[in-house]
C-alpha cells in the first residue's frame, strides 16, 4: 500500500502520512519512487496511536479555543450548541449554520430549539484550506 492508499485508508491526507513517517510514528517498507509502501497494520496501528494522543486538547491550550476549553468540554467528541462551538472555534454562528445548510457538517442531535453539532467537527472544518474568515475592511 502507497501513501495515497494508506492515507484514504485512515481517514487523513497524504501529507498527514509524510509527516508520521518524518516524526518516526510510522515507518515505510520502502520507496517506489516518490511514495513511500507501508505494511496495512502498520499505517492502523500508526493512525490508532496518532487518535489516542490527539482525542482532546491539551489544558493550557491557546489560541481561538482559549481558556474556554479547561471549563470541563475539552473532549473533541463534546456535542455542544452552535454558538458555543462556533466561539470555541473562533467563527460566527452563522457560519455554522451555512456549512450545515451545505452539508459539511451534520448536527447531532437536538437540546430544546438549539441544535447540536460535535466540537470536532466544526474545528476540522474551520481549519479547513477552503475556509478564510472575513477580512476587516482595511479601508477607514
Amino acid at each position: 500500500m502507497f501513501t495515497r492508499e494508506a492515507a484514504y485508508l485512515v481517514g487523513v491526507r497524504p501529507a498527514t502520512i509524510r509527516q508520521w513517517v518524518r516524526r518516526g510514528h510510522l515507518k515505510p517498507m520502502g520507496r517506489l519512487g516518490n511514495t513511500h509502501a507501508f505494511r496495512v497494520e502498520d499505517v492502523r496501528e500508526a493512525a490508532r496511536e496518532r487518535s489516542t494522543q490527539t482525542r482532546s486538547l491539551p489544558a493550557g491550550h491557546n489560541g481561538p479555543l482559549g481558556s474556554q476549553l479547561t471549563r470541563g468540554s475539552r473532549d473533541i467528541d463534546s456535542l455542544l450548541p452552535i454558538r458555543v462551538a462556533a466561539e470555541l472555534a473562533g467563527v460566527a454562528s452563522s457560519t455554522v449554520r451555512s456549512w450545515i445548510q451545505r452539508g459539511h457538517i451534520r448536527p447531532q442531535g437536538r437540546r430544546g430549539r438549539e441544535s447540536l453539532v460535535r466540537l470536532g467537527d466544526v474545528l476540522v472544518r474551520a481549519r479547513a484550506a477552503s475556509y478564510r474568515p472575513r477580512r476587516s475592511n482595511p479601508m477607514p
